[in-house]
């Protein structure tokens, strides 16, 4: 082999059905989604799409439980758009963020998600993160389903990212993966037009979420 034939390396695994690529050494695990290895459950992959929005921009985002009601319909009573104070605590898996339940509106776009055709359907959800850009969604329905999203943000630059989301669904298997994921999809473009609409650099010292912020710049050493 000739003293000069080498190339750097870097440190590559495959999870969940994608390749996690880290250029240093690792700060942090992947994070772990115990649901891919229960055969009750199907895991449906995304592609991956370019957003004109800064990363930690699009985790803050996605942590807001008040953003897109217009897809996944609003919780009755709500006559205003008022979010309630909301503990954060650990979550399985390894994640931190908030566990609420409510009762809401159940659209007709909506009901192939849900299960049911009831006017109203009940939801135990969570919302939570794990460092460095990795947020997960889970919805329970009350009618049996569940539904788990990963939320993954990659950074091309300071205003640029990838996107991908990857799905777990435990209801009927024949039907089609795009049809699971249309709400999910719906409600991630409603994101990328309103996130695309606001420029520059997200301020982790000013906007943030603290927790995240917190846990973000310790696993960097910051």
């Amino acid at each position: 082999m000739p003293p000069r034939a080498n190339l750097p390396t870097i440190a590559v695994a495959e999870r969940h059905g994608l390749v996690w690529l880290c250029p240093g050494e690792p700060a942090a695990s992947i994070s772990e989604m115990v649901v891919d290895a229960d055969p009750s459950f199907r895991r449906i992959n995304t592609g991956v799409a370019v957003w004109r929005v800064s990363a930690p921009r699009m985790v803050d985002n996605f942590l807001d439980i008040s953003t897109s009601r217009a897809c996944i319909g609003e919780p009755l009573g709500a006559q205003e758009p008022r979010v309630p104070s909301i503990d954060l605590v650990d979550l399985d898996d390894g994640y931190h963020g908030h566990r609420y339940e409510v009762v809401a509106r159940n659209p007709e776009e909506a009901q192939a998600s849900s299960g049911s055709d009831d006017a109203v359907v009940g939801r135990v959800m969570t919302s939570g993160f794990c460092p460095p850009l990795v947020v997960r969604s889970t919805i329970a329905y009350d009618t049996g389903p569940q539904h788990l999203l990963l939320l993954l943000s990659s950074l091309i630059d300071e205003v640029t990212s990838c996107f991908t989301f990857v799905a777990w669904r435990n209801d009927d298997f024949d039907v089609p993966a795009e049809e699971v994921v249309a709400v999910d999809r719906a409600i991630g473009e409603e994101d990328r037009q309103m996130l695309e609409r606001l420029s520059g650099e997200f301020s982790l010292e000013q906007t943030a979420p603290v927790e995240w912020r917190r846990r973000f710049t310790t696993m960097l050493g910051a």
